[in-house]
């Protein structure tokens, strides 16, 4: 018997529907006038083929984390039955317990061996990080939850009224909240990181939101050019070693790697140079695969210009190959299509057909196409960079619709004034950002507000009608304010965290259709403005349904 999980509503009459309850985790001259940095709904129901052998049956797993683990936690099996029997089997109910919740963190991003570090020469940072984790009551029940680095006991959480919340400040390596479940369900962690510099080769403010372990991640974000570094993070908060592979595209196809393997012992973080294992690459995107264990991870990136800081971040896993995708943050200043270095949206096919993709943003007054009339063809297994230079300014969510399932990412850029270094090549701060799982019930930790960040902006992007209610939280665990938005179909809502009350750690999201959400982080210094992106994270306790395919014979 073979069992295997499928994303789309491909080969129908092969599948059918679990449903499950937990944490599952431009027309094509615009993609041409994005220009390289200077170098220094519905699915309908399934039906079965007359005469093909094998039993499908329909279950409802009712379970506490939301990850269909079919590798490695539930193992669907049958005996053979006359198929009669199969049309008149009634959906099974499954219960699948609770389980601890681990986030990892990445440290701050460091200069690479290769960077330019001498302080004579103004290369060398110092950056000041702070991370926040934090679990939610829930039903008048909340988990206990500890936060510290990886390889060392967490410091328990205190609780509050409404949560329980917690920050280190400068970890030197990985860190980690761990939550037990609590009330028969799952805990709702959230963890988040921020770190600032304010000077030196990694002048910039880099964020990320901190992920559960996984088998599969996909990146679209960053470069391995001149003058670009790219260091992948991989960390393992389990109890068993993890094989990570790394497959890899570029603006031309599949890249060959000169390293395509990592081993990443229980407890502990291992890092990659991407300059060194796919140099050259200007458009970068990546899937890890994992086994033996789950692993989290990141991609810390700076760039510069001559010895002129060009931006820093760090790169979060994007949401797996579909065919639609929701990129919510994407703030917009004045620009024009011939600027040198402008947002853009990256996409990348990994499949053997060439993909027609549509791109569009979503704002505040609507519908802005990119992509123009008839899409953007991406050809089969290569990244495409699309321009977002000359469109209105506005804060947005970028959407992606395509024929074909595709791995969609965007990235902000911010000029600012000429460094004293060189008094003829402005700073430049760059964000990443992920598409990110749409949901009715998410939560987005706001690190370092206040400190490293000076403000913290939620955009939250629909594609049908929704209404939305945000709940702050402040550093002990209580409701500091609420406020309801209304989120037009096909638009997106911005609102500032000090709309919610005073000084806020978390805002917690419920809404009546499933939206996606992120925060923009800034802080501006003499030079200009620095931006980076947190995605929401889901609730683990929304239902979510996968389809799967069970076959006998």
């Amino acid at each position: 018997m073979s069992t295997s999980e499928t994303d789309s509503g491909l080969d129908a009459g092969r599948e059918r529907e679990v449903s499950t309850t937990g944490d599952e985790a431009t027309a094509p001259e615009r993609a041409e006038a994005t220009k390289a940095p200077r170098q220094g709904g519905k699915r309908r129901p399934r039906s079965i083929h007359p005469g093909r052998e094998g039993l499908t049956r329909t279950l409802r797993i009712v379970s506490a984390l939301g990850v269909l683990a079919l590798g490695a936690g539930v193992v669907v099996g049958a005996s053979a039955l006359p198929t009669a029997q199969v049309a008149q089997a009634q959906p099974l109910a499954v219960a699948v317990p609770p389980t601890g919740v681990a986030l990892t963190c990445p440290t701050a991003p460091a200069a690479t061996s290769g960077a330019a570090t001498d302080s004579e020469l103004s290369g060398a940072s110092t950056t000041t990080t702070q991370v926040l984790g934090a679990v939610l009551a829930r039903g008048g029940a909340l988990p206990s939850a500890t936060l510290g680095t990886l390889t060392a006991a967490g410091t328990a959480l205190t609780p509050g009224p409404d949560g329980a919340i917690g920050t280190l400040a400068d970890p030197a390596e990985p860190s980690v909240l761990r939550a037990d479940p609590a009330g028969g369900a799952a805990a709702f962690a959230v963890a988040a990181t921020a770190s600032r510099a304010d000077s030196g080769d990694l002048r910039g403010l880099s964020a990320a939101s901190c992920p559960a372990g996984s088998s599969t991640l996909w990146f679209a974000g960053g470069r391995t050019t001149i003058g670009s570094s790219a260091t992948l993070s991989l960390r393992n908060a389990g109890g068993t070693a993890a094989t990570v592979t790394l497959a890899a595209w570029g603006a031309t196809g599949p890249v060959a790697l000169t390293s395509t393997a990592v081993v990443v012992p229980p407890g502990s973080q291992q890092t990659v140079s991407l300059e060194a294992v796919a140099p050259d690459q200007d458009r970068l995107a990546l899937q890890l695969t994992a086994a033996g264990g789950l692993v989290s991870a990141t991609i810390a990136t700076n760039q510069l210009d001559g010895l002129t800081p060009a931006g820093t971040d760090v790169v979060s896993a994007t949401a797996a190959p579909g065919v639609e995708a929701l990129v919510p943050g994407v703030v917009l200043g004045s620009s024009t299509i011939d600027d040198e270095d402008t947002a853009l949206v990256r996409v990348l096919n990994p499949g053997e057909t060439p993909a027609t993709v549509s791109i569009e943003l979503l704002g505040s007054d609507g519908v802005v196409p990119i992509s123009g009339l008839n899409g953007l063809v991406v050809e089969a297994g290569a990244v495409t960079d699309v321009t977002l230079g000359g469109a209105p300014p506005g804060t947005y969510t970028v959407r992606v619709s395509s024929d074909l399932p595709v791995v969609t990412g965007a990235s902000l850029v911010r000029v600012g004034q000429p460094a004293p270094e060189d008094p003829d090549v402005p700073v430049i701060d760059r964000a990443w950002l992920p598409s990110v799982a749409s949901g009715t019930s998410q939560a987005v930790a706001l690190p370092g507000l206040g400190s490293v960040v000076e403000r913290a902006q939620l955009v939250i992007g629909a594609v049908e009608d929704a209404t939305v209610t945000a709940t702050a939280l402040d550093a002990t665990g209580t409701v500091v304010g609420t406020v309801e938005v209304d989120v037009p179909a096909g638009r997106s809502v911005a609102l500032d965290a000090s709309q919610l009350g005073s000084s806020p750690a978390l805002v917690r999201l419920t809404s009546d259709a499933p939206v996606a959400a992120g925060a923009v982080l800034t802080y501006t210094d003499p030079l200009g403005e620095l931006v980076s992106v947190i995605g929401a994270q889901q609730d683990p306790q929304v239902e979510r349904s996968a389809a799967i395919r069970v076959s006998l014979g």
